[in-house]
């Protein structure tokens, strides 16, 4: 009995060890956010960290063709504003994010992809109420240079 206790606890440990969220050496390539919100176009941005972009992810990609648009299309910010995207990103709460993991009781919802040498590592569906605020206010700087 004791054994199958400890066997369970150490199994929960090794778990919560080993998550994604909680590793602070791992380092993410590319990371998408995106926000669900009241109107019908979401609003998609990718951010790739190694060469410090940011890009708006068009949501009609069948409609590309005919109006002469790209799928992704590059946003400009100053350096410092590049600067201040980017070190918020090392600065995030991944166990915030991690505990309202799947969470979007309701109509308006971020999600947030991440992605490791173009592998999907975790994506996590969190309702507007329940998202960090480190992670909204990330949102709020690159939408407003869009």
């Amino acid at each position: 009995m004791t054994t199958r206790i400890i066997l369970t606890i150490s199994i929960l440990t090794l778990n919560y060890v080993n998550s994604f969220s909680q590793t602070t050496k791992e380092k993410i390539d590319r990371m998408t956010i995106s926000y669900y919100g009241d109107s019908l176009i979401t609003q998609q941005y990718e951010l790739i960290v190694k060469s410090k972009r940011v890009y708006f992810i068009t949501p009609h990609a069948s409609y590309l063709h005919s109006k002469g648009e790209k799928y992704k299309r590059p946003i400009k910010f100053n350096k410092e504003e590049k600067e201040k995207i980017f070190s918020q990103i090392g600065k995030l709460s991944w166990t915030g994010l991690e505990q309202n993991k799947d969470r979007s009781n309701g109509k308006r919802y971020y999600s947030v992809n991440v992605y490791k040498e173009d592998r999907l590592i975790d994506n996590y569906k969190v309702s507007e109420e329940l998202l960090p605020s480190d992670f909204k206010t990330l949102y709020d700087a690159i939408s407003s240079g869009k």
